[in-house]
C-alpha cells in the first residue's frame, strides 16, 4: 500500500493543477463576457472568445510538433528508425523526441482546461442563451 501513496499524491497534484487551471481560465472568459455585456459592447466578448480560440489552436499545434508529429506517446524503436542513420543520429533522435514529449504533457496542463473552458463557454451559449 505504501508504494501507491506517492502516485496517488502525484495523481491528485495533477488533477487539482488541472482544476486550478480550469478556474483560472473559466474565470478570465467569465470577466471577459460579463464586461461585454456591462459595457454593451459585444466586440469584446468577441476579441476575448478569439483569442481564447487562437489559443487553443496555437497550442494543439504545438503540442503535435513536440510529440513528433503524431498523437502518440510511445518512443520508437532504434530498429523502427531509418537504417541510412547513424547510430549517433538514432539516439539524439529518439533523446531530442523523449524531450518533446515531456513537453507536450506539460503543455496539456493548460491545453485540456482551456479545452473544456471553451467547450462549456459554446454549450452556455446554445443552450443557456
Amino acid at each position: 500500500m505504501n508504494n501507491n501513496a506517492p502516485s496517488a499524491k502525484k495523481a491528485l497534484r495533477k488533477l487539482l493543477l488541472l482544476f486550478l487551471n480550469f478556474v483560472i481560465l473559466y474565470g478570465l472568459l467569465r470577466v471577459i463576457i460579463t464586461l461585454g455585456e456591462r459595457l454593451q459592447m459585444p466586440v469584446i466578448y468577441y476579441i476575448g472568445s478569439s483569442v481564447y480560440m487562437i489559443a487553443l489552436a496555437v497550442l494543439v499545434i504545438l503540442f503535435f510538433y513536440w510529440n513528433g508529429g503524431t498523437f502518440d506517446t510511445k518512443l520508437p524503436l532504434p530498429e523502427d528508425l531509418p537504417e541510412e542513420w547513424s547510430l549517433s543520429e538514432k539516439r539524439d533522435y529518439l533523446e531530442k523526441r523523449k524531450a518533446g514529449i515531456a513537453k507536450a504533457r506539460s503543455l496539456l496542463y493548460i491545453l485540456l482546461p482551456l479545452l473544456v473552458t471553451i467547450g462549456i463557454s459554446y454549450i452556455e451559449l446554445w443552450f443557456f442563451v
